[in-house]
């Protein structure tokens, strides 16, 4: 009786781990679809500094960032001390701050003066909504004609961005 009660336990544990795999697994490919290509959207509106806007390799990658978060910062620095692995990645911090918040913290900037690197100020929050994304850091990574490539909510280490990148 007992060995009876455990399988059927067991066996309902089962059912019901099987059900909320298949529940995320649909979850995660209809926001998958969603962001799957990027919206026609002009990024020099959207440039913090227009006379800054570098637009040249075949990679875009999105992260949305805050200036005080400690994540943000450190995904941030991950990629500049291993620039040389992301030539060919346009890398485009977008932030909701304050202009005067991202001028000060873009002076500060490890990666001031590099070509590949762009700070959005969305303003109008263009881009939290299309990512309806509130996690800080979060990644999405596209090709330079806008279909998805990769995403990531929360910090993404760099050996996984630079597979990501180094597919393409």
């Amino acid at each position: 009786m007992k060995k009876k009660i455990i399988f059927t336990i067991l066996g309902l544990g089962l059912v019901i781990f099987f059900i909320a795999f298949f529940i995320k697994f649909q979850k995660t490919s209809q926001y998958r679809k969603a962001i799957g290509q990027l919206p026609e959207v002009n990024l020099i509106d959207y440039a913090l500094d227009k006379g800054m806007f570098f637009d040249k390799g075949s990679i875009d990658c999105f992260l949305i960032f805050n200036s005080e978060c400690e994540f943000c910062l450190d995904e941030i620095e991950d990629i500049v001390d291993n620039i040389e692995d992301f030539e060919h990645v346009n890398f485009y911090l977008v932030s909701i701050e304050a202009e005067e918040i991202l001028t000060e913290y873009c002076e500060d900037s490890e990666f001031l003066g590099m070509d590949n690197f762009t700070v959005i100020r969305d303003s109008d929050e263009f881009f939290y909504n299309f990512f309806k994304s509130s996690v800080t850091p979060s990644t999405y990574v596209y090709t330079k004609s806008g279909a998805l490539l990769d995403y990531s909510q929360g910090y993404l280490p760099i050996y996984k961005l630079k597979s990501i990148v180094s597919e393409n």
